[in-house]
């Protein structure tokens, strides 16, 4: 897929994201899940088109540790949507391999990769680089990727993710966007803050 500019390369990336996201898979089986085995999504992992390929990536992780290998593979994917989709799901499953491939997806030239990449790597620990590529999400100029990041934020403070330090940085970067021009953003901000305030005994991971 070419995508024209910066800016909607991220958007059709995330949109077709969304579009992946709404096909359910079931609970997995002995034999597979949503009527697959392991090897067929893996399989289709590496052959299918883009729209598969994303299906694969929002289904596997239903394997749980036995997706870690087809979903590791994934970050290679040429497409940056499946790049995003993968980071994303060995985040939410901690197995992102701390290597120098995941790593490298910190520069990757699509912005919302970068940022899902910042999440999964700082599922495992606090990252300064990676805290600050979160951060600096919430500054872009599409609704989408603000959106995802203060997810990832707030996800990452509630699951004790984050030192301290970057409790009080998120909280204070959040707090910026209360007032955002985009009501979506706003509500969005407000929501995370109230949860993470709330969290009466955040365990946040020495600095």
């Amino acid at each position: 897929m070419v995508f024209a500019s910066h800016a909607s390369r991220s958007a059709a990336a995330l949109l077709l994201l969304l579009l992946a996201s709404s096909l359910d898979a079931e609970q997995p089986s002995p034999r597979g899940v949503a009527g697959k085995s392991l090897s067929a999504w893996t399989d289709a992992l590496k052959n299918g088109d883009e729209l598969a390929r994303l299906q694969a990536v929002r289904t596997l992780p239903e394997l749980g540790q036995l997706a870690a290998a087809p979903l590791r593979d994934a970050l290679d994917d040429p497409s940056p949507a499946v790049r995003y989709a993968t980071a994303e799901a060995l985040g939410n499953l901690r197995l992102l391999a701390e290597d120098g491939r995941s790593k490298k997806l910190l520069d990757d030239e699509h912005i919302a990769v970068r940022t899902a990449a910042a999440y999964a790597l700082l599922r495992h620990g606090p990252q300064d680089r990676a805290f600050s590529l979160l951060i600096d999400a919430l500054e872009y100029n599409n609704r989408t990727l603000p959106l995802a990041a203060i997810d990832f934020l707030e996800k990452l403070g509630l699951e004790g993710d984050l030192s301290q330090t970057q409790r009080e940085q998120a909280l204070a970067a959040l707090r910026r966007h209360t007032g955002d021009k985009d009501s979506h953003i706003t509500k969005a901000a407000t929501r995370a803050i109230r949860n993470l305030e709330r969290d009466a005994q955040p365990h946040a991971k020495s600095e």
